[in-house]
């Protein structure tokens, strides 16, 4: 049987390379492909077939597995959050207690003012950099949502206007600031850190007899 009958796309190589350049019933040249088998051209095929089978898979598995990833994030940082929140809260409330608790025992305990009076100013600290930590997660959210409503326009413009449009300057902008922003909480959230482990240790120097 002649391949040029055959209802196959056939695929040309040449060049020292190997590289397929065309695909067609014909070489370049116009001579009958009778170098390939029927056999060896749907093995092809099916290969193609299988390959791109399983990359839309394989992108597919990897596109759930960062949504995974962001939720955990987001559940972890919220939770992070909200515990130096009650850290700092709780040791600022808990000082004041005990500091009152010992006042009306007169002589019975000596206190070390200035270490009190800092603890309690890096505890103050450390709930200001949490809240404001809060805040930068916020406009990095916003700054991203609105990254992702440039892209659904700029798509929207290719589609109403049948070409690819690469105009990206918003986006990377939307992006870049978004970034910025959660950096900015990140370092928000270790200053509230160190504060609230200083401050302990101030808290309880302040308070132990001398």
């Amino acid at each position: 049987m002649d391949l040029s009958e055959m209802p196959l796309l056939i695929p040309f190589v040449t060049g020292p390379e190997q590289k397929i350049v065309r695909i067609g019933l014909y070489p370049p040249n116009g001579a009958p492909a009778s170098n390939l088998t029927c056999r060896k051209v749907r093995d092809m095929q099916l290969s193609m077939a299988t390959l791109e089978t399983r990359t839309l898979e394989d992108l597919g598995a990897s596109r759930a597995d960062a949504a995974e990833r962001v939720r955990q994030q987001h559940s972890l940082s919220e939770k992070g959050l909200g515990a130096l929140m009650v850290a700092n809260g709780g040791a600022l409330i808990g000082l004041f207690t005990f500091v009152g608790n010992a006042t009306g025992k007169a002589g019975s305990l000596h206190f070390n003012l200035p270490m009190i009076w800092a603890a309690f100013w890096l505890f103050c600290v450390g709930i200001g950099m949490t809240l404001a930590s809060y805040l930068m997660a916020f406009l990095s959210q916003d700054r991203f949502y609105f990254q992702s409503m440039h892209e659904v326009e700029r798509l929207r413009r290719t589609l109403a206007a049948d070409i690819v449009d690469r105009d990206t300057a918003k986006e990377e902008l939307a992006n870049q600031q978004g970034m910025n922003f959660y950096k900015c909480a990140i370092i928000c959230a270790g200053i509230a850190i160190v504060s609230f482990m200083i401050g302990c240790g101030l808290a309880l120097g302040g308070v132990l007899p001398a």
